[in-house]
């Protein structure tokens, strides 16, 4: 019912109407109605423009109902309902009017005439932020609910039916065609009539599990809070929850299985995937295909990932930050399969959506694990039922032949465990006595006196704290060498391997941190056991190392694995385990696992605050990590908030500065900046800075990371001259005190080149940019996020100064690199496919390696199964460009056939192949095949 507004030609009839639509009636009357000019076709026919004449003059939206429908019965049914509906009175709603039939029979519905378009529609065209849309979607649930009020249900609920229109310049939602549905059909039924996709009663991809059943099913009001789930879900992401060409291309039983059984992607989740699939990095001087991962994603034809961004006045990351958490959460809910636990109302929708815009709890949340069991069981129903059945005939077997078993088992097994403990506490004993004497003579023998200026060479320098470590491992490896001072101290050795392993950590040095930590663990796990404390400590420390690395899958690992023996062994209120409990919090929120990462949290932060009190360092830590995970969910205000209360604890608890302290006034500082103010977390940093200065010292780790901070933040926010001074302040210090390949040090350098290169001083970034590189291979290894960064980096550099036999040598070593890299599949596919676009575009074009470039790009899609349309196309032009026209064609018709209509990539791949199939033997170069 989307109409133009007024003007002359609003009478004339359409010279083009949809297909199968009776164009002819235009200008006939039907009843006191005129019909003026066809709008459109809705499920049930055909709606025109009508001027009404009698007893009042106005303009109406007229649906003539399709042909073949029992017209005394739809009449009877819509009279009956035709009071219910008048008696809706909503300003989101438009009203129906009339009803009645034609001379010939035909009903028709008369309804106000809405000149509005699709809300969809509206909030792209302009611009509409997230909380803009949430807005108005906020008036349509309320209109939703106004008519559920009225016992009238819609049951066709999608954009096409939700229009915006203008009053005094204000955007108004308006709800059409409501109770229609409901009218027309008193049930649905799998009688229904499927002559066409459209005229499948309701839009498949809006409608619920119970409905598309089409089974006799009671259908009820929760029907239209699915629909608005899906299109608030369209609304944040710009396309809806199953693709529509998939469910256009179904047959009916398809349409309902996946209606019915498939689980929709969050819609955080349907965004990182289209970014991951269509954002491209720029390869080689003007870019072109290939130069990253375009997938064929499901989503809006012809969007990306920044169109869409770009449409909620936002970027990729940042859109996809705002919908992790309550949007996912409430979203999802409103979809859910099973229709009681969806929100009961339609209030109830706009209420929790008001909760997150205001920063409230919201009431959804992600389902648990019991419900996903009952789910699965559902699915699999006759599966679960011939298991559950041998497992009660194995268990009523089992039953009657071990009850006496385990009563002679009991006595045995507590009587050996009675021993273990005599002979573990034995042991510990004696290797207590022994501790205090060997850490003091560590202490004075290897560490301190490692310290002392006469150590260093003679020379009076300062001494590291790096070269301290450095020497007092070393000599803690001449001493638990055989026959050395801890061979029969094991304990000892394994107490004083975890603190030089947790020092090195403190120093970012990850390589000895992480190989001390393990064999501090290996000798706690063989001497006190897998499940004694000091031995969870110690695997503790061997996940933190691994997520200094950010190897999240180690770290989850050892923190999930120390947590549920530290459970049951020592209790879930127990320092450690509150302690592992907090690190695998901290580990489920770095791989995005938010929704696991906070409930995580609360419970360690609930525990600690009952077992050790509100001040306490762990009670604290759980607090701030829960701020830090609601910055990074871009709850920015709830952060701000609770980084307040973390600062004041620690305030509070330990004075106003204590390192923990200080690393919280830092936090806050975070916090301030997510929401947009700049100068109040500029002044949080400054102040951190300069009493981590003066308590810390200027070359502590600590006040290294705040003086870096102030340095990104300023060459963010285009001050480079302030930037560039802070950032050689920092490569100064952070050199001196931890060494020129430190992580600190080697960041600074980075964004050093960073700035550089902003500013167009190539001739300084290059020779920095190469020797950061250096360093980040010898310390941090090739596929270092890091390294990636300035290696690219370097290569525009060269590509930029015409350094191109540079840039192609980059390339090409870094590709060659990953055959034995351990990289990830996808890595490796993204990393060869980049190299070799980059092989394939270099100027002058005799710098160009077309043979290399074939053998990257075919791993490449060996990789990802010949599957992404991009990969492909940069194939195809390595065939084209070693000779083998035939099999460019081939692949690029193949990479075709993978993109969706509309997608930004197609033009590009259609151009290509163009261009190759032009010189096929017979076209218009007339080239023949190479060998390839």
């Amino acid at each position: 019912m989307t109409t133009t507004p007024d003007d002359p030609r609003e009478s004339e009839t359409l010279a083009d109407a949809p297909p199968g639509v009776p164009s002819d009636m235009v200008g006939s009357a039907i009843g006191p109605y005129r019909l003026l000019q066809l709008i459109g076709e809705g499920g049930f026919g055909a709606v025109y423009m009508a001027e009404q004449r009698e007893p009042i003059k106005r303009k109406v939206a007229l649906k003539l109902i399709k042909l073949g429908m029992d017209t005394r019965q739809v009449i009877a049914r819509f009279e009956a309902e035709r009071q219910a509906l008048a008696m809706m009175d909503h300003p989101n709603i438009a009203r129906v009017l009339d009803a009645g039939a034609s001379a010939a029979g035909r009903p028709y519905f008369v309804m106000e005439l809405v000149k509005g378009v699709p809300i969809t529609q509206y909030c792209d065209t302009e611009n509409l932020s997230t909380d803009q849309r949430l807005d108005l979607f906020i008036q349509v649930c309320h209109a939703v609910q106004h008519a559920h009020q009225k016992g009238i249900i819609h049951r066709d609920l999608k954009p096409g039916n939700v229009l915006v229109t203008l009053h005094d310049g204000r955007p108004v939602p308006k709800v059409i065609d409501f109770g229609i549905a409901k009218a027309t059909h008193a049930e649905l039924t799998d009688k229904t009539v499927f002559t066409e996709f459209r005229q499948f009663i309701g839009t498949p991809e809006y409608m619920s599990p119970e409905q598309a059943e089409m089974s006799g099913l009671d259908i009820d009001t929760r029907s239209d809070i699915y629909a608005l789930g899906v299109l608030l879900y369209e609304l944040l992401t710009g396309t809806t929850p199953f693709d529509r060409r998939r469910l256009r291309a179904a047959a009916v039983d398809e349409i309902q299985r996946i209606i019915r059984e498939e689980e929709p992607p969050k819609p955080s989740t349907r965004l990182s995937t289209i970014m991951s699939g269509s954002m491209r990095e720029p390869s080689g001087a003007g870019g072109g295909a290939g130069g990253g991962a375009a997938s064929p994603v499901a989503g809006t034809p012809g969007s990306s990932i920044h169109d869409i961004a770009r449409h909620r006045r936002s970027d990729p990351d940042r859109l996809v930050r705002e919908l992790r958490g309550d949007l996912d959460w409430i979203v999802m809910k409103a979809m859910e399969k099973d229709r009681t636990r969806r929100y009961e109302t339609a209030a109830g929708l706009a209420d929790d959506v008001v909760r997150h815009m205001t920063n409230q709890p919201v009431l959804a949340g992600p389902p648990t694990t019991g419900y996903r069991f009952r789910k699965f069981a559902r699915r699999h129903r006759g599966a679960m039922l011939a298991a559950s059945v041998i497992a009660g005939v194995f268990l009523l077997g089992l039953v009657g032949t071990t009850t006496g078993m385990i009563l002679a088992m009991a006595a045995s097994r507590r009587a050996t465990e009675a021993q273990e403990q005599s002979k573990l506490a034995m042991i510990e004993a004696q290797e207590q006595a022994a501790l205090s004497q060997a850490v003091i003579e560590f202490l004075n023998d290897d560490l301190l006196g490692a310290a002392e200026p006469s150590g260093a060479a003679g020379t009076g320098r300062g001494v590291l704290l790096r070269d301290v470590l450095d020497k007092a491992a070393a000599r803690m490896e001449q001493a638990a060498a055989v026959g050395g001072r801890f061979a029969d101290k094991p304990l000892v050795e394994a107490t004083l391997r975890h603190t030089i392993a947790r020092a090195y950590l403190g120093l970012g040095e990850l390589e000895p941190a992480g190989r001390h930590a393990e064999q501090a663990h290996r000798v706690r796990e063989a001497t006190l056991g897998p499940d004694h404390e000091n031995t969870l400590k110690a695997l503790n420390t061997i996940g933190a190392v691994a997520m200094a690395r950010s190897d999240h899958g180690a770290a989850e690992a050892a923190f999930s694995r120390g947590l549920e023996r530290a459970r049951k062994s020592l209790g879930a209120d127990h320092p450690t385990t509150l302690g592992l409990m907090n690190n695998l919090a901290a580990c489920y929120e770095a791989r995005n696992r938010h929704e696991d990462a906070e409930p995580l949290f609360r419970e360690a932060l609930a525990l600690s605050e009952k077992a050790l009190g509100p001040l306490h360092n762990i009670t604290l830590s759980s607090l701030g990590g829960l701020a830090n995970l609601t910055l990074s969910m871009s709850r920015y205000e709830e952060a701000y908030e609770l980084a307040q209360r973390v600062l004041e604890g620690y305030r509070r608890a330990f004075g106003p500065d204590h390192p923990n302290t200080l690393l919280a006034l830092h936090n806050l500082g975070n916090a301030a900046g997510g929401l947009g103010r700049l100068e109040e977390a500029e002044a949080f940093y400054q102040d951190a800075l300069e009493r981590k200065t003066r308590v810390l010292g200027p070359s502590h780790p600590d006040t290294i990371t705040t003086m870096l901070t102030l340095a990104i933040q300023a060459r963010r926010q285009g001050r480079h001259a302030e930037a560039e001074a802070r950032l050689r302040e920092v490569i100064d210090v952070s050199e001196k005190a931890l060494g020129p390949e430190h992580s600190y040090t080697l960041t600074a350098r980075i964004n050093i080149v960073l700035l550089l290169v902003q500013q167009n001083r190539l001739d300084d970034a290059e020779p920095l940019a190469e020797d950061t590189l250096s360093a980040l291979r010898r310390s941090r290894g090739e596929l270092n996020g890091g390294t990636a960064l300035i290696r690219t980096t370097l290569l525009r550099i060269y590509q930029a100064r015409g350094r191109h036999d540079e840039a192609r040598r980059l390339a090409f070593d870094y590709a060659n690199m990953l055959k034995h890299a351990g990289a990830s599949p996808d890595a490796s596919a993204e990393t060869l496919n980049n190299a070799a676009w980059d092989l394939l575009t270099m100027e002058p074009p005799e710098a160009r390696d077309p043979v290399a470039a074939l053998e990257f790009a075919r791993r490449s899609n060996n990789l990802t199964d010949h599957r992404n349309p991009a990969y492909l196309d940069t194939l195809a032009r390595a065939w084209f460009l070693t000779g083998n026209v035939r099999m460019a064609v081939e692949t690029q018709q193949r990479a075709l056939s993978l993109v969706p209509e509309g997608a930004d990539i197609r033009d590009e791949i259609e151009q290509h192949l163009r261009e190759f199939e032009a010189q096929l033997p017979g076209g218009a170069g007339g080239q023949s095949d190479g060998a390839g």
